[in-house]
């Protein structure tokens, strides 16, 4: 893939505002280079799956923010092919921990998350994951979006 410089909104990407969101944690991002994504997984997690509360300490200031998942919602074709993988068969989630959302609703934080399908397996769709029920854990299909090394 190309290498080029994407100009972000400042604000959070906050979808179906119908929830009526709040910001928990949001990571600003200016910028950032589709060519430098990577998925990551923490080590645990390849044997594990880890509760979204921890994930979310440990990736809040690596992980792509809304703004970025909105933006390749909108430009699938800057979205590697691997991504559409599945995993052990199931559906690979891309997580962007950089964007926190508290819902009014219920109160608890959520994460948001693009995949390919399920619908109909032929378009990416986003969605999003409560943190702190403990049955919501991430295994090793729910990697992380992250800049490689060496970006901020």
């Amino acid at each position: 893939m190309e290498s080029k410089l994407i100009l972000l909104e400042t604000t959070p990407w906050m979808p179906n505002p119908q929830r009526n969101w709040a910001i928990e944690f949001h990571r600003p991002m200016e910028s950032f280079d589709p060519s430098r994504i990577s998925l990551h997984l923490e080590p645990d997690q390849n044997r594990t799956p880890i509760p979204g509360v921890v994930l979310a300490e440990k990736l809040r200031t690596m992980g792509l923010n809304s703004n970025v998942a909105r933006y390749l919602l909108s430009h699938t074709d800057l979205i590697p092919e691997k991504w559409k993988d599945k995993i052990h068969g199931q559906q690979t989630r891309i997580f962007f921990w950089g964007t926190i959302l508290k819902s009014a609703e219920d109160g608890e934080p959520y994460v948001i998350y693009i995949s390919w399908g399920p619908i109909d397996d032929n378009e990416y769709t986003w969605d999003w994951h409560v943190l702190h029920i403990p049955s919501h854990e991430w295994p090793d299909n729910y990697p992380a979006a992250v800049l490689a090394t060496g970006e901020t």
